[in-house]
Order: structure tokens, then sequence, then C-alpha cells
């Protein structure tokens, strides 16, 4: 757990595993440097290879207005866990 408290998890050689999803995105935003919970900056791309809807965080909403190739399909909503904290 060094790393994480060094906020360096890029020097691991063997990677971390939590157990749900809450898990991972609180032990994610302990190694950014200046993370400010009420206003991150996230993008939430479920698979990579199907770059066609993302969730973006609502600071991030004017940036991506600006941008031509975007398109809103819904509005903000808060991120959701199920009652094991896994996102849904």
């Amino acid at each position: 757990m060094n790393v994480i408290t060094a906020a360096a998890p890029e020097i691991i050689r063997i990677p971390i595993h939590y157990k749900t999803d809450r898990e991972v995105l609180d032990m994610a935003y302990a190694t950014i440097p200046d993370f400010n919970p009420d206003h991150p900056r996230i993008v939430r791309i479920k698979n990579t290879l199907e770059l066609e809807e993302m969730l973006i965080s609502e600071v991030m909403v004017t940036e991506a207005e600006a941008l031509d190739h975007i398109q809103f399909i819904d509005k903000p909503k808060p991120v959701e866990f199920n009652l094991d904290g896994n996102l849904i």
C-alpha cells in the first residue's frame, strides 16, 4: 500500500485488486494530486473499444459543449453504486 500513500501507482509491479468499484475509485482519488471531490473531472468509459458513449462529470460539461463532435444524450445524474459497492 505504500504506492497508494506515495500517490505513485505507476511504479507497482503487481496490480492492486479491490473488491468493489467504490474501493477502486476511493484509492484512485487518493493518488490524484490536488483532487477536489466537490469538482471531480472524471470520464467513465465502459469499453474503450466502443467510444460512442461515455459518462463525464458535471464540471466537464462546458468543456464538452465546446466540441462539435460531442452530443449529449442524457442529463447529469449522480454516480450510482449497487448494494455491493459496484457501479451500476
